[in-house]
């Protein structure tokens, strides 16, 4: 009797590692921003920390496979910006009826409530109330069970872009990428707005020195102190 041969291997493309392109689709798939990520920092990223060096034997994720002619690089986008229109409304915030239930329990109860331009609204309530809630819902992060509200004249609910466009939203603990520095967060968020070359990085130093962050704009926002990453996300 003769042990039955295993088939040999299929050859790999060298340079990559056989798991890359299971985790890049494992990524994609759980909607990781991959591609918006490499477009806003793809010559920006490492200018801060100049003495690391990138690994010589990695390939891009978007090169070409073994074989392929490389591609033209395609030109960049011209003078792209977001777009911010106030929506005509007379109030800042308007909420109508706003309510939100969990089966029997009401954590909204039909909330309307009006907020002009130039003022300073304070919503307080005791613990549970749903002052979190309702934000949420206003933020469109969370789906209410009825009512509407209406953020700059921009409904949430039929215009997020735009409703979210006009509003800042701070959360207690605001998501930010790890391994990037300071000043690259601060490149990545001006490339989502369409700013980008020497007026990101004007404008990211000038917004640094006012919110005292000058000296950490090489840093890592892993390294910072709560009340930094809370500067920082302003």
């Amino acid at each position: 009797m003769q042990r039955a041969r295993r088939p040999p291997d299929r050859a790999r493309p060298r340079g990559r590692h056989p798991g890359a392109h299971d985790r890049r689709g494992r990524l994609s798939r759980r909607g990781v921003p991959l591609p918006c990520l490499e477009r806003a920092l793809a010559r920006p990223l490492g200018e801060c920390r100049r003495g690391v060096r990138p690994d010589a034997g990695r390939r891009h994720p978007r090169e070409a496979h073994r074989g392929r002619s490389r591609a033209a690089p395609r030109p960049r986008r011209a003078g792209r910006r977001a777009v911010i229109r106030d929506g005509g409304g007379r109030h800042v915030i308007r909420l109508e009826r706003l309510r939100k239930t969990y089966g029997a329990l009401v954590a909204v109860d039909d909330l309307s409530l009006e907020v002009e331009p130039g003022c300073v609204f304070g919503f307080l309530g005791r613990n549970g109330a749903g002052k979190t809630t309702t934000i949420r819902m206003m933020m469109g992060l969370l789906e209410p069970t009825s009512g509407t509200a209406v953020l700059g004249g921009h409904d949430i609910r039929r215009a997020p872009e735009a409703a979210k466009a006009v509003t800042g939203y701070l959360p207690d603990h605001p998501f930010l990428y790890d391994k990037l520095t300071v000043l690259e967060f601060l490149r990545f968020v001006a490339g989502l707005y369409g700013v980008r070359g020497a007026e990101a990085g004007e404008r990211a130093g000038l917004l640094l020195e006012q919110f005292g962050l000058g000296r950490t704009a090489g840093e890592l926002t892993e390294t910072l102190s709560y009340g930094m990453r809370q500067r920082l996300a302003l």
